[in-house]
């Protein structure tokens, strides 16, 4: 039977079963029952005529008995006066007991129509007990049919309700699924805008690299040429003073005239003017040097390692012979190096997908970091050693944070990273 409709037509179809069942169980035991009452019927009307029929055979009787005392009290003679009458009233006799024979029949058929009577009646009775237990059977039928239907209708406000909190729930998922859509598309175009801002900045910083070291290669290239200049004027200006003082004043002054002596004096003044310019063209430069010192000159020396104060001879770096630690870092091969600025930790990246940095102090594993989905391709620093970047094959570049390891930020670009071009911002 099938459930899945609304309460009301449930209900219908259930009664319409319940009064089919019922006049199914009822309808058989109706010609039953009219045939039992037809039967009693008959049954009283046989018990009557029963009772008159013993009555006129009593009756019979009693005048029997009367016509043979009268026939005893007779004398031979009244005998065959009335021997005609006798035979008469033995005929009648006769056809009495003939009537009376036949009412013992009739009764005799009588009690076993009775007793046949008696036994449909017991087979009725059965038949009554029977379908009474097939009525409380279906009574009982029909409370379950109730309650089932009681069940049912609750299933179904259960079903109605639970329907209803879907479909709010549905709206609800519906709205957060706009939200989260909107809130990704905003995200995707904050990300391009962080991503135009990153290739900005990074184009910019290596455009003002460029400046700055263009400009300390000038700066530098002037320094050398006016120390240069200064040296040779400072040689010079020795070297006459040393002539001159290798000849005696007497001897000069003997020798010399009044022309000779204004245009040695000349000679000197122009020497020591052109070593004066030089010098102050030396310090000037000196200056400058050191004016740009802590915008340029010690932020190089501070990048590239150097000692402060003046550079000296750079004492070469030997490599050594032999590994002195040898370890399996990635699965399929390594594809780039990074070693930190300022730092002891240098980064790895291979096909495995990963990112891993090593303690160059203890020769350590340090941490992995995770979020490409295809080979890491190559890896780099910032130039303060803060941030780590990766370069996957999925064409996406990650930043991490070296201190905890998180992410910042992964841009969908295929791009190559080098250290020049990362600055402290990331």
């Amino acid at each position: 039977m099938q459930l899945g409709c609304c309460p009301e037509a449930l209900q219908r179809h259930v009664w319409a079963q319940v009064q089919q069942l019922q006049c199914s169980q009822s309808q058989p035991f109706e010609a039953i029952i009219a045939d039992y009452m037809a039967l009693m019927t008959r049954n009283r009307e046989l018990e009557v005529r029963v009772g008159v029929l013993d009555k006129e055979a009593a009756e019979l009787r009693d005048e029997a008995a009367a016509l043979s005392q009268r026939l005893a009290a007779f004398d031979e003679a009244a005998v065959r006066d009335f021997a005609a009458k006798a035979e008469g009233y033995r005929a009648q006799l006769q056809r009495a007991n003939s009537e009376l024979t036949s009412l013992l029949r009739d009764k005799s058929k009588a009690y076993e129509e009775l007793l046949s009577l008696q036994r449909q009646n017991d087979n009725l009775k059965a038949a009554n007990a029977e379908a009474a237990e097939a009525a409380e059977l279906a009574s009982g039928e029909i409370s379950g049919l109730k309650a089932r239907l009681a069940e049912v209708s609750r299933a179904l406000d259960d079903e109605k309700e639970a329907r209803q909190l879907a479909a709010a729930e549905a709206e609800a998922r519906v709205g957060a699924k706009v939200a989260a859509e909107a809130e990704a598309e905003r995200l995707r175009a904050d990300n391009a805008a962080l991503e135009a801002r990153l290739h900005t900045m990074v184009a910019r910083e290596a455009e003002r690299l460029e400046q700055i070291n263009k400009m300390h290669e000038e700066m530098m290239d002037n320094a050398k040429r006016q120390q240069v200049e200064a040296g040779a004027a400072s040689q010079l200006l020795g070297l006459l003073t040393r002539r001159r003082g290798s000849t005696t004043p007497a001897a000069a002054s003997a020798a010399t005239t009044p022309s000779d002596t204004s245009a040695a004096a000349s000679r000197r003044t122009s020497l020591t003017e052109a070593a004066a310019g030089s010098s102050a063209a030396a310090a000037a430069a000196g200056g400058a040097a050191a004016s740009h010192g802590q915008l340029l000159w010690g932020s190089l020396k501070q990048k590239m390692g150097l000692p402060e104060g003046a550079v000296g001879h750079l004492r070469e770096r030997q490599l050594p012979a032999a590994p002195t630690k040898f370890v399996q870092a990635h699965a399929g091969g390594c594809c780039s190096l990074s070693f930190q600025p300022y730092g002891h930790l240098v980064a790895s990246c291979g096909m495995d997908k990963t990112v891993q940095t090593w303690d160059l102090n203890t020769s350590s594993h340090t941490h992995t970091y995770h979020g490409l989905l295809g080979s890491a391709n190559d890896v780099a620093f910032s130039s303060d050693g803060r941030r780590l970047l990766g370069a996957g094959g999925d064409k996406r570049l990650l930043v991490w944070n070296t201190g905890t390891g998180q992410m910042r930020v992964g841009l969908q670009r295929t791009m190559l990273v080098r250290n020049r071009c990362c600055d402290s911002s990331g």
